[in-house]
């Protein structure tokens, strides 16, 4: 074991990669119930998409802990699930079986990019800035997800919900204490409140893994809406979405670039299994950080938390208890520790500086990623003109750029 996960080399030990797994599941298993949440409200049935999660999860995991040899733990992350649910299926009008294929041809090119090496002319190319800008803006748009989901944000306005403000403070206190598990903890602290002071809900103890004889029926994927202005539109930005969020957690954790390059090989091919499974696409998370920094170097960690999503399918029944109100604060402060990205923002001149605004503010603003993404890459070479920058620009990113302007073109006139 110390010499297939080099665990020596990279000094660390058989326990310490043990318990970095351990805190990075317990960091993130709160996507098991978040994730799902998210997915129903675009038609995804839910039960069957929290098995899909969890097999994912497994898999995926497990992949990147023997394959990439790199402590990044997979899971459908929430950024790409605001896309499925509230840009493909809200937003441009797709029934949710034919985002999967959405999701599924999207990858299938993000892998190509991969195994030949052009995602590297994308990490060359595009301004860093640019890159965080765009997880920070999908940070705040979670933020205003997920005050929707603990009912402070109605159709018509502002609304006040005491269940919603508790369940802040929890994450809140929890967050600034440092609590191992946080969120996990905070959903079933609001979790408790809920059944405790409210009427509750009528609830059936759903065993996932009882349902697994209806598993076929998450997996009717349709590609025929595909070939239309709409499908190109949700195909460049998933493919662009994708290789971003590839890139800003990879880069942030692997040093190494062999490792890094087997880690984005691992990420392109387990989105395209995602679809296949019948969800939106695992990604590396951020919550990898709580592991790492626990002293998580290798893989081992990672197929730790892997084996500890396997063990998850066995207490599905008890997600059956959890409130969708328990979600809300949980995607809040998802959102807010992607946005506070912000601040490792350095930029050394206005012609960075105001496309990366654009787009943090365009995404919540506006309610689409796609959108966002557009109007800072538009605004990009437009301004590195204006300010003599022209230096900055190369054919990727003024390709990027053209496609992004086609695409706002099709939205005015079509």
């Amino acid at each position: 074991m110390d010499q297939y996960f080099k665990l020596s080399e990279k000094g660390t030990s058989i326990q310490t990669e043990i318990l970095a797994g351990l805190i990075t599941f317990f960091s993130s298993s709160y996507i098991l119930f978040v994730h799902p949440v998210m997915l129903s409200e675009a038609g995804v049935p839910q039960v069957l998409s929290l098995l899909a999660t969890i097999f994912i999860a497994i898999v995926a995991s497990l992949t990147m802990g023997l394959y990439a040899n790199t402590p990044l733990v997979m899971a459908p992350g929430l950024g790409m699930t605001a896309y499925f649910a509230y840009t493909l299926v809200g937003g441009l009008g797709f029934t949710w079986q034919e985002s999967l294929g959405i999701t599924i041809v999207s990858s299938l090119i993000f892998v190509l990019l991969t195994f030949t090496g052009v995602i590297e002319s994308f990490r060359l190319s595009i301004p860093l800035e640019l890159k965080k800008a765009i997880t920070i803006g999908i940070g705040f748009f979670l933020v205003r997800i997920g005050l929707e989901n603990a009912g402070f944000l109605l159709e018509d306005g502002f609304n006040w919900s005491w269940l919603g403000f508790i369940g802040l403070l929890i994450v809140l206190v929890l967050t600034l204490f440092k609590v191992k598990g946080a969120f996990l903890i905070a959903i079933a602290l609001i979790t408790a409140i809920f059944w405790i002071f409210t009427d509750g809900l009528e609830v059936s103890s759903t065993n996932a893994l009882l349902e697994l004889g209806n598993y076929f029926d998450l997996l009717d994927i349709q590609f025929s809406n595909m070939i239309s202005i709409n499908g190109l539109i949700a195909i460049f930005s998933f493919v662009m979405l994708l290789i971003f969020q590839a890139l800003g957690i990879v880069e942030a954790f692997v040093e190494d670039r062999e490792e890094a390059k087997k880690s984005y090989q691992v990420v392109s091919v387990m989105s395209v299994l995602s679809g296949v499974f019948g969800t939106s696409p695992a990604i590396t998370l951020s919550e990898n950080g709580a592991g790492i920094q626990e002293g998580g170097r290798t893989g081992l960690s990672t197929s730790v938390a892997g084996l500890l999503f396997l063990v998850a399918l066995f207490v599905t029944p008890l997600f059956s208890y959890i409130p969708a109100v328990a979600a809300g604060p949980v995607i809040v402060f998802t959102g807010l520790s992607m946005g506070k990205l912000i601040t490792s923002i350095e930029v050394p001149h206005w012609s960075l500086w105001l496309p990366a605004i654009v787009i943090i503010l365009s995404i919540p603003l506006s309610g689409s990623i796609v959108s966002g993404m557009a109007y800072g890459f538009v605004l990009y070479p437009i301004i590195a003109f204006i300010f003599g920058q022209k230096g900055r620009l190369n054919p990727t990113n003024l390709t990027i750029s053209f496609l992004f302007l086609l695409l706002l073109v099709v939205e005015i006139f079509l």
